[in-house]
């Protein structure tokens, strides 16, 4: 689960505001799941790398960053248990943040040939 949150004041008129866009910190996510671990895409528009810290502390991989418009944000995300948390790849293109969360060896799946 993906969760977000700004280290400023917030207000109910504040996140209605926020939830149109209107203050350029909605960015989108997406999430997808493969064979050798899984991904996360996040459109950054106008976010350089100097902007943007990835980090990962047990199972909690925190992406903090200043927007376009100079605001904060911060998002948290739990990894699951078979995630290699020493091999995570992050890289910024054009405006999207790819992170890599790859399975730990052991927990890929295998063929087992039957005798």
């Amino acid at each position: 689960m993906i969760t977000r949150y700004y280290d400023t004041f917030r207000s109910p008129a504040f996140d209605l505001l926020d939830s149109f866009g209107i203050f350029g910190t909605d960015l989108k996510t997406h999430r997808a799941d493969s064979v050798d671990g899984e991904g996360i895409k996040i459109e950054m528009p106008g976010v350089g790398q100097s902007d943007l810290d990835v980090t990962a502390e047990g199972r909690m991989l925190k992406i903090t960053g200043k927007s376009r418009t100079g605001r904060d944000f911060s998002y948290t995300y739990t990894l699951k248990s078979n995630v290699d948390e020493t091999a995570i790849q992050a890289h910024l293109q054009d405006g999207l943040l790819e992170v890599k969360l790859p399975k730990k060896a052991d927990s890929k799946a295998r063929k087992i040939p039957v005798t």
